[in-house]
């Protein structure tokens, strides 16, 4: 793409600024003097070296939201440590200083003070002037008298302040804290699966993506990454409000801190990174932590180099079709996120790993189908069809995002601040949407996208421009020149129809400009034409479906104008097809059919184009879970299973449900929702017979799960109620999260079943089983925490047995498997023995904890 706004403004042969702040154009005054070039000899502040690897691992456990840097504190008067140099024919004095680390990607100042006069002027650059950010001056001042100044690449970055010798007063410049990267975000590189949002799918996202800003921001002496948005108001007046998440920014002290990256994403598809503009600053106006919302003031206004576009909004309760995302993952260029159904609201309460909780109705569910989230994406927005927002990101897993929704922030903001809605509508119109608004100064961003690749020689073709901020003229170019606009249309069209005449590789640029600039996007050998053409079908969802909630599926066909459909003989009593013309098909089930296992079902398509055609098959799986009842068990053995699933299990009916008290503790899962409901939510079933040895453990990996292990002598039973539940766990401690039952006794030659379900509010995801077989050679009954319960099981009394029981009195809490309460009182074993009776209790199995001096101890008595 080539641009007329000058994002890259080459100070020297060999100096780029690759971060523009708003700021005056120039020159350090160092750089034009060949006495002061030199930085070899300027004094230096060493900065302490960072524990990379311990911070890597760190954020492994914590990643949301996305930190990148850590904050040192150093407090120094640029003043009273740089080097002073007065320049030649007293026109002012320079004052340098050199900061260093042996370990940073790249460093960012925050200044705690800065006050300078008219005339005066500050830089910061890298030692090899690939970076230079400013000038900043008199206008960049803020209320509270700091600056902080956007990320600067390298392990050293330089510090400069020019002073006019006739100053009305003395500057001043304290350097409070310094960001030292430990990752690099300039060169941040993944391999997940995004879209860049300049991809052939954002089209229809030009304008609202110069809403998107990616953020860095310093909180407890760290630095992170995260996504916001600037928003448009009833007035359309252009103040400049920005929305994040919450959980990225809540306080006062983070908003000062805030540089916003405009515009930083990718030239076309998979092209250079193109400069970005930043920002810094912002005002905390309101937001709250239940649909994790903060409303910003960015503390100065993005000029018309900036393209800014401030996003409409939709305050309604309503659904919304077809979603999509605009973000930054990672910290890596804008990317997008389609989804093709609609919005979902949050029927339960949703508890955040923060131990902070959202109430129901409070967030949108979104399953994106093209492009996906993470870390350094929070606070990006969703919009629905209108482009309008509708909520911001606040968290997800590796299926779901959820974002607060804008219609509940716009409502309930904390108590110490005003609602959403008296900035967004602040004459209290009472509209509940709004359109976005650019300024009209906004230069033109061309964009184009083409329909197909591969072209039949003479087929009409249309062209379609995309671009934004008009209105303004266009030219399209094409070359080769054997090609011919047809049907009325020509090269300054809006959609032109052109016909290729000969047989090559065709180019296309499209040209829009108007008095306020120029701006062009040119495609490569974007045409293959020929006597052959490429159809392909996709299909939405994209992975297959789920039998058990399957209704349709859409087909979508490619690369032609013109399309035939049919069903394959071996699906033709699976599915049926509801609309055979145009290049999108409703692809149903047969009525009455059924099917115990999973079953792929073809599709088949021809496509014209002119005098050419191709076909293309469709394969579109239909899951059906093997395991999700008790009677389909899977049979493992001991050792790692195979990767298993439980993306498309069901609740069956009289499926048991395991105690739900505690998610740490052998005999419990979370009650993730914290109300008692939907602790059995996607269940696939395991069976094994018990080994020699007599003791085993299970663990799973690869997902959040929960495990429970069943004795019974027939599934039937477990259906009916007649089992004993001989363990359950959810998470094996408060920082690993993956379930483990440890050493239980199991009998010989005996059947057992292990249910797994998703934790986290029934997780959907591929997972591991690792069935061990242990050697114990401690006393036989030996539980979690040393005590020893025997016998087990027993009808009339059972005895407790361990260390902590000869320490005196102890408080006991016994609960039965459903959470009811059977005794509760303080005791005092006898001779570090405790007896309880337990001949009036029903059969069944019982949580016991032992209270002692701030310790609690857990095992389980069984009733038979």
């Amino acid at each position: 793409m080539i641009r007329s706004v000058a994002f890259l403004i080459f100070l020297s042969a060999f100096t780029v600024r690759l971060s523009a702040q708003l700021s005056e154009d120039g020159l350090p005054a160092s750089m034009s003097l060949p006495a002061l070039k030199s930085t070899a000899n300027l004094p230096q502040y060493r900065l302490k070296t960072m524990n990379k690897l311990s911070l890597l691992e760190e954020d492994k456990k914590r990643p949301v939201p996305f930190r990148y840097a850590v904050v040192e504190q150093v407090n120094i008067d640029l003043k009273q440590k740089g080097r002073k140099d007065i320049l030649p024919g007293k026109d002012g004095i320079i004052w340098r200083l050199k900061f260093e680390s042996d370990s940073a990607y790249s460093i960012q100042l925050i200044l705690s003070k800065f006050i300078i006069p008219v005339g005066a002027k500050l830089f910061v650059y890298n030692e090899n002037l690939s970076q230079v950010a400013g000038a900043f001056t008199c206008t960049n001042m803020q209320a509270d008298s700091s600056f902080v100044i956007a990320d600067v690449i390298g392990r050293s970055v330089i510090i400069e302040y020019y002073e006019p010798a006739n100053a009305v007063f003395a500057g001043v410049i304290v350097v409070g804290s310094v960001g030292k990267a430990y990752k690099d975000i300039f060169s941040l590189t993944s391999e997940s699966d995004y879209i860049n949002v300049n991809c052939p799918d954002g089209k229809d996202l030009q304008d609202v993506k110069h809403a998107v800003c990616k953020i860095t921001f310093q909180s407890d002496s760290k630095s992170y990454l995260c996504t916001g948005a600037l928003v448009n108001n009833a007035r359309n007046d252009e103040i400049p409000y920005f929305l994040t998440a919450n959980h990225c920014i809540s306080t006062s002290a983070e908003a000062s801190t805030l540089v916003a990256y405009f515009n930083y994403e990718e030239e076309g598809c998979n092209g250079i990174t193109l400069t970005a503009r930043t920002l810094s600053g912002a005002t905390l106006l309101t937001g709250s932590p239940a649909s994790d919302y903060s409303l910003l003031r960015l503390n100065t206004k993005p000029t018309a180099s900036y393209q800014p576009y401030y996003a409409g909004w939709d305050s309604r309760d309503v659904p919304a079709d077809n979603p999509s995302g605009v973000h930054h993952p990672e910290g890596l260029t804008k990317k997008l996120a389609i989804d093709n159904d609609t919005t979902l609201s949050n029927s339960a309460v949703i508890q955040w790993q923060e131990s902070t909780s959202s109430p129901v109705a409070s967030h949108w569910e979104v399953i994106f189908d093209v492009g996906q989230t993470a870390g350094g994406s929070s606070g990006s927005p969703l919009f629905n069809k209108s482009k309008q927002i509708i909520g911001q990101l606040h968290g997800g897993d590796d299926t779901h995002d959820l974002y607060g929704k804008l219609s509940y922030s716009w409502l309930h903001p904390l108590s110490i601040y005003k609602g959403l809605r008296s900035y967004l509508d602040p004459d209290s119109t009472g509209i509940t949407s709004l359109n976005g608004y650019f300024p009209a100064t906004n230069p033109p961003d061309a964009f184009i996208a083409v329909p197909v690749s591969r072209v039949c020689i003479q087929a009409p073709i249309k062209l379609t421009d995309y671009s934004v901020f008009g209105p303004y003229t266009r030219t399209w170019t094409i070359s080769p020149s054997t090609y011919a606009f047809t049907g009325g249309t020509g090269s300054s069209s809006a959609n032109p129809v052109v016909q290729f005449l000969q047989a090559g590789m065709y180019s296309v640029k499209l040209t829009v400009s108007n008095v306020r600039g120029l701006d062009s996007m040119r495609l490569t050998d974007a045409f293959q034409v020929g006597t052959t053409i490429d159809v392909g079908i996709n299909s939405l969802p994209e992975e297959g479906s789920c039998f058990c909630d399957f209704e349709n599926f859409i087909a979508i066909a490619k690369g032609a104008t013109s399309y035939t459909w049919n069903v394959p003989p071996d699906s033709e009593d699976i599915i049926s097809l509801d609309d055979h013309n145009g290049d999108t098909v409703l692809v149903s089930l047969v009525p009455g059919f059924l099917t115990d296992s999973t079953v792929t079902v073809s599709l088949n398509v021809t496509g014209t184009q002119g005098t050419c055609s191709d076909s293309a098959t469709l394969a579109f799986e239909l899951i059906r879970q093997a395991n999700d009842s008790l009677k389909n068990a899977t049979l493992i053995s001991y050792g790692k299973t195979i990767i298993y699933s439980n993306k498309c299990a069901t609740i069956e009916e009289d499926e048991p449900i395991p105690p739900y008290y505690s998610c740490v503790t052998q005999y419990s899962w979370c009650d993730e929702y914290g109300t008692g409901e939907n602790i059995v939510e996607n269940s696939v079933w395991f069976k094994f017979v018990a080994g020699p040895l007599g003791h085993i453990s299970i663990s799973s990996s690869g997902s959040d799960n929960e495990i429970a292990l069943y004795d019974a002598t027939d599934y039937t039973d477990i259906l009916n109620g007649d089992y004993t539940i001989v363990a359950a766990n959810d998470d094996r401690s408060t920082v690993d999260f993956n379930p483990l039952i440890k050493a239980v006794p199991v009998t010989p030659g005996k059947t057992y079943w292990i249910q797994v379900d998703g934790s986290g509010g029934g997780t959907e995801d591929d997972f591991y089983l690792q069935l061990t077989a242990l050697v114990i050679s401690d006393v036989a009954g030996t539980t979690e925490k040393e005590l020893v319960v025997y016998p087990q099981p027993a009808n009339d009394v059972v005895y407790v047995k361990g260390d902590v029981l000869n320490a005196g009195p102890v408080h006991i809490s016994i609960y039965s498997l459903v959470g009811a309460l059977i005794e509760d009182e303080t005791v005092n074993p006898s001779d570090g023995v405790l007896t309880i009776n337990i001949r009036s209790w029903d059969k069944g199995v019982y949580i016991l904890k032992i209270g002692s001096g701030g310790d609690e101890f857990v095992t389980r008595i069984v009733k038979y």
